[in-house]
């Protein structure tokens, strides 16, 4: 078939390592998202969004992309806000396609966080390369999805933590882009915390790549105001969307609409932890595996073998802690998540949030079971 003129063009220019406006950008997008044939579209938006990444994508290269998926979908985020405005919502989400694959880390804090008072959204989408992804993570521990807005409001206020799948909000785009890409690429850097319905005060967002700094500058662009932008590796290769027990963590704040310096820390090492590699948090075989092992650290039984596990969700959970301003630095708010974390009230709070969305609320001990087996 005849490729359209402006993808074409998008295409050669990226290929030669020239400009690409953000208008010819729009224009492509336009023309590739509503394309019929499966493999065509998939082929050609593998060409943009992967050969922009190749070359080193640009902030307004990724803003116009981003907004022509809005516009595609009709879909504008944040429109949704908590009744009470004395309630500190805190967005929390990792990009995926991780360079090294682990378990429900990110998932597991916002539980957590959530039985320690504070108020979490968490968007969530299904897996595309690794065994569980966050939506899977939920599903099988018996949240309920689909949920209209002010469902999820609610649920927010009342149990502290709501997550909402990414593929119900914009399902045209993922229709045409959902579990067909598995590295992260030019859209990582922005779209994956954008897709939210309810407007939060605090972003935590994790990126599985280096460039965190791009990923604050784009999500300013977007009039992202406060928020921490992180990425953890242990071989400058392979990266991970959370806080690291091992190797480096990158991180970057945007505080009132400031971009901060960015930093470097090895958490390990600031927490006198042991040094762990990236074998002790990765993820099992199977989807009820993976959630069982978390779902036993949230219930209080984390084992020896596991205690990495446990470690790597505190320090998660510590970022919560501070964006909701209940600690002041990593430490305190490390040292208040493990001080907590086995009493069982992650857990607890879990069967809070499946009876709140119309789940089973034993659908989490039923799944536990598999870990104390």
């Amino acid at each position: 078939m005849k490729i359209p003129q402006h993808v074409h063009e998008t295409i050669i220019r990226i290929s030669e390592n020239k400009r690409v406006s953000p208008m010819l950008l729009k224009k492509t997008m336009k023309e590739i998202l509503p394309m019929p044939d499966d493999i065509v579209r998939t082929s050609l938006l593998s060409n943009v969004l992967n050969g922009l990444m190749a070359r080193g994508p640009k902030k307004n290269e990724i803003v116009p992309l981003i907004e022509s998926i809005f516009d595609y979908c009709n879909y504008r985020p944040f429109t949704r806000v908590v009744s009470d405005p004395r309630i500190n919502v805190i967005g929390i989400i990792g990009s995926g396609k991780k360079g090294y694959k682990t378990l429900n880390i990110s998932s597991a804090s916002s539980i957590l966080a959530a039985g320690m008072g504070c108020y979490v959204v968490k968007p969530m989408s299904s897996s595309a390369s690794s065994v569980t992804g966050s939506a899977d993570f939920f599903e099988i521990c018996g949240v309920k999805n689909g949920l209209r807005p002010d469902e999820s409001v609610d649920i927010l206020e009342e149990v502290g933590i709501v997550p909402l799948k990414i593929e119900d909000s914009v399902k045209k785009f993922d229709d045409a882009y959902g579990r067909r890409f598995f590295a992260t690429h030019a859209l990582s850097f922005g779209l994956p915390p954008l897709i939210c319905d309810i407007k939060y005060n605090f972003l935590l967002y994790g990126i599985a790549h280096p460039n965190v700094k791009l990923s604050a500058d784009v999500l300013r662009a977007f009039n992202i105001n406060n928020a921490l932008i992180y990425s953890s590796t242990y071989d400058d290769i392979h990266f991970i969307d959370e806080m690291g027990i091992f190797g480096t963590t990158r991180l970057i704040g945007i505080s009132n609409g400031c971009v901060g310096k960015l930093r470097y820390l090895e958490p390990t090492e600031l927490l006198g932890l042991p040094r762990y590699s990236p074998k002790d948090i990765q993820q099992r075989k199977t989807p009820h595996k993976n959630v069982s092992i978390v779902l036993a650290i949230l219930a209080g039984k984390t084992k020896k073998e596991t205690e990495a596990i446990e470690n790597i969700i505190c320090i998660n959970v510590s970022n919560i802690l501070f964006a909701s301003g209940k600690a002041r630095e990593l430490n305190e708010g490390y040292k208040m998540a493990k001080s907590i974390i086995r009493t069982g009230v992650g857990f607890e709070t879990l069967k809070k949030l499946v009876a709140a969305t119309g789940g089973n609320p034993n659908t989490p001990e039923t799944v536990l079971k598999e870990a104390l087996q």
